[in-house]
């Protein structure tokens, strides 16, 4: 006797298969895993040298562990200047203040690992001209609005630059540190001398100390991308070249939002504001790649629900190692506040 099978058997056959692979419990076994150095150093202009070494570990690992025992030689324009301090955690720095337009390079040597060598240099800064606040730049697609920043900066066609726009807002928060000194009977407060009066035997208790605030500042986010600059780069984020720019100078448009809206006497709305200072990094192209490595590596740890996002791994410059040894120059505009 013959049988015929079915076109739908082998389908069924082996999602049936796969149906009963998914009945045991998933346990990952993680292969053992070589521990690799990694380097973490953002230069500063103006800042010390400050650098942290921990070692590369499986997934499974819920916390680093630190390398406490390195030797590092600081060279600038290739001679030698310190060995850098170990402090503890990881962490090593230097009493050398980073500088613009000379060249950096860590030789650090850690036991059994070698000899792992961190080199960057830092453009000199670019200052940023007619920085414009700009209350209403657009609206996004639920109709509510956006401001921006504007400014114009000097560009050399014939040299690659690079550079980070950090858009900081000025909160005033109560100062935690401050200690109310009120005495615990009924007093008034003398205008003239700031003397705290018992309100029924006139007694001064003391002088009051009014409460302090700080000023704190906090990046705010990034906005609808409309610059062609900006555009051109493929992120949302205000990193960019001047691989795209032709003149002596541009001017580019930042659009940025901090989630809070305002309207008076029933007019339209607007982003709440607050005073408003503008960072221009010059970064070097090091910092540059990470920068943008470092958005994607991020955005891909909060996927969109049902769709999974590719896996990009932290861009590194570091010899013989994993991780980031570049930096910045900067300059911040006069306070901005919306008019």
């Amino acid at each position: 006797m013959i049988f015929k099978t079915s076109p739908i058997f082998y389908p069924l056959a082996i999602l049936f298969i796969f149906l009963a692979s998914c009945r045991d419990l998933v346990t990952s076994n993680f292969p053992d895993f070589e521990p690799v150095p990694v380097v973490h150093c953002i230069l500063v202009e103006g800042d010390p040298l400050e650098l942290r070494l921990s070692w590369a570990a499986a997934l499974d690992t819920t916390r680093l562990k630190f390398i406490e025992n390195a030797q590092i030689r600081l060279l600038v324009n290739g001679e030698y200047v310190e060995t850098l301090a170990h402090l503890q955690k990881g962490w090593y720095v230097s009493s050398h203040t980073v500088v613009s337009s000379v060249r950096y390079q860590c030789e650090i040597v850690i036991p059994g690992c070698g000899t792992i060598i961190a080199s960057d240099s830092l453009p000199a800064v670019i200052v940023p001209e007619h920085v414009q606040y700009i209350p209403v730049a657009g609206r996004d697609e639920e109709g509510l609005p956006y401001p921006a920043l504007r400014f114009t900066f000097a560009n050399n066609p014939n040299e690659r630059r690079y550079y980070e726009a950090v858009i900081w807002e000025i909160h005033q928060e109560f100062d935690s540190n401050w200690t109310d000194n009120s005495p615990q009977v009924p007093y008034y407060i003398d205008p003239e001398t700031n003397e705290m009066i018992d309100l029924f035997t006139g007694e001064v208790l003391g002088i009051y100390t009014p409460p302090t605030f700080l000023d704190v500042r906090y990046s705010i986010q990034y906005g609808p991308v409309t610059d062609p600059v900006l555009q051109g780069e493929g992120l949302p984020i205000h990193v960019f070249s001047n691989e795209l720019i032709q003149g002596n100078e541009y001017t580019i448009t930042l659009n940025f939002t901090n989630g809070s809206f305002s309207s008076s006497g029933g007019g339209e709305w607007i982003a709440s504001s607050y005073p408003t200072l503008l960072e221009l990094r010059s970064v070097s192209y090091d910092y540059y790649r990470y920068a943008k490595q470092k958005y994607l590596y991020e955005i891909n740890f909060e996927p969109e629900f049902g769709r999974s996002n590719p896996a990009f791994s932290l861009y590194s410059n570091i010899d013989k190692g994993y991780g980031i040894f570049a930096g910045y120059s900067a300059i911040l505009s006069d306070t901005l506040n919306q008019k």
